[in-house]
């Protein structure tokens, strides 16, 4: 039997590492369902939705589906293999963020000892980050980004082609699309300041001139015009700067802190990338602004931690020439070999963790409101519906027939609206003033949930279903000896 040789064995360990972190059987995701639910919409309609069809006021809210592309492909796919292909698309995208993360450390021609040490301390910092969001497009064309801008000996008319290209896909994908144009524009912004300052100093990518670097602007802005909203997309991108109240809510845009599981690998990445261009006296204007950018979003936002270790990643191996082996060379068999035993662990994986329909569905019952969704279905119960945030996506794909009455497009909603609802499941004083639960006759809440204790004691309401994760409550009809909370108009119906 042969022995496995070293570069085999690296690249083995390198693609085999996503393979072994992304591919499980949780699915604990709740923005997937309302991507399910907005691809069927387009793909029945064969049409773009300019107002939101899934919540309750929808017809007066305007809705801008961004990443409709990922939507109508998400819909796709599970029609044709149902949830498996949730892990398999996680597992996939993971490769091939770590493949593009591969191919840029090569072109400073790291050692692939020193890339695999990278590579392994990037996929670990980004690993609460690897499961079927839109943002691992935006991690993965991000790092091809960078990779066809710097690449040594780069050809730049071909980029000047491949990179509009690959904003059209990034714009129809995710709104983070934005970053990739920021990081076009401090290119750009580079040239300039080193065209009209006396600094002497040579850059990143000198084979791209001003005229060419402009030009590259112009076209990648002119690419994210090419979806079915225009210039409006911007406004979405405008929302989420802007609605800053939100960020307290959702875990994902915490900062990034001492008790987030990346912190330690990103504090290591980031302050060896600070370290690189002190000992390197490294000046080059894009290194040093394109860094400090990445600290403050990545530690400003745990979400877009993939963006410090990006730059970082990029940081350490364009100022660290100690890094550099100019004879080493990938040989055909060892990128076979290591082809094959990467197929061979994801399969033994797959095997291990059960990646099956039948694992996937009990996954899902676990973390979402399966069963509580099919009494309401069987028993034909009817709405207003009140839910939470976090369900709201799983119900408007479960229960296509019932509008929800919010769900994880905070965008759409405003802080103010998930501040109220946060109120109302607290069973603050005034949760009765909320016009979404005093217009309610269904409500579905986690058994945890302070309002549902309440609710179970309230005269108004029945406990109608109840198992350990959900319970399903309606309005009583025995209930007029009893003032109960009467309806009040929402004026968040009508925000456009």
């Amino acid at each position: 039997m042969r022995k496995i040789d070293k570069p085999t064995f690296l690249l083995a360990f390198i693609f085999g590492l996503p393979i072994t972190l992304a591919l499980r059987t949780r699915i604990y995701n709740p923005d997937l369902w309302f991507h399910l639910r907005t691809g069927d919409w387009i793909l029945l309609h064969q049409a773009f939705p300019q107002t939101d069809p899934f919540a309750q006021g929808g017809a007066q809210r305007t809705f801008i589906a961004y990443s409709w592309l990922f939507d109508v492909m998400a819909a796709k796919l599970y029609s044709a293999f149902g949830l498996l292909f949730v892990p398999i698309s996680e597992t996939l995208l993971a490769v091939a963020i770590v493949l593009a993360l591969f191919l840029l450390l090569r072109s400073f021609r790291v050692g692939l000892i020193h890339a695999a040490l990278l590579i392994v301390l990037a996929t670990m910092a980004i690993r609460p980050l690897l499961y079927l969001r839109t943002w691992l497009f935006t991690i993965l064309f991000f790092i091809l980004e960078l990779w066809l801008l710097f690449r040594p000996g780069g050809n730049t008319k071909r980029v000047l082609i491949i990179l509009p290209m690959i904003f059209v896909f990034w714009a129809n994908i995710h709104i983070q699309f934005i970053y990739g144009l920021f990081i076009v524009g401090l290119f750009l912004a580079e040239a300039v300041f080193l065209r009209f300052t006396k600094w002497q100093l040579t850059s990143v990518a000198p084979q791209w001139t001003l005229t060419d670097r402009a030009l590259l602007l112009l076209l990648c802005g002119l690419a994210t015009l090419v979806n079915p909203y225009g210039y409006r997309l911007y406004k979405v991108v405008a929302d989420y700067a802007s609605q800053t109240g939100v960020f307290p809510y959702t875990h994902e845009t915490w900062p990034l802190n001492s008790h987030h599981p990346s912190y330690t690998v990103c504090l290591i990445m980031s302050a060896t990338a600070i370290w690189c261009i002190g000992y390197y006296r490294e000046r080059r204007p894009f290194v040093l602004v394109f860094l400090a950018w990445a600290l403050f979003v990545g530690f400003h936002l745990a979400r877009d931690s993939w963006a410090l270790v990006a730059a970082s990643c990029f940081v350490i191996a364009a100022t660290n020439h100690h890094l550099t082996k100019t004879q080493e060379a990938m040989r055909l068999r060892s990128v076979l070999g290591a082809s094959a035993l990467v197929l061979i662990l994801f399969a033994g994986i797959s095997r291990g963790r059960h990646i099956d329909r039948q694992h996937l569905a009990a996954s899902v019952r676990q973390n979402f409101p399966v069963d509580a969704a099919e009494y309401i279905e069987h028993n034909r119960l009817t709405g207003p519906l009140f839910n939470t945030y976090g369900w709201g996506g799983y119900l408007m794909w479960r229960l296509p027939l019932l509008p929800v009455s919010i769900d994880g497009r905070s965008n759409l909603y405003g802080s103010a609206r998930v501040e109220r609802q946060r109120r109302t499941l607290s069973a603050d004083p005034g949760w009765t003033q909320d016009p979404s639960i005093t217009a309610a006759r269904l409500i579905l809440l986690p058994v945890g949930e302070p309002l549902t204790s309440v609710l179970k004691v309230h005269p108004c309401y029945r406990l109608a279903y109840s198992d350990t994760l959900s319970a399903v409550f309606t309005t009583r009809d025995d209930s007029s000896q009893v003032e109960c909370p009467a309806a009040l108009p929402d004026p968040e119906y009508h925000h456009k």
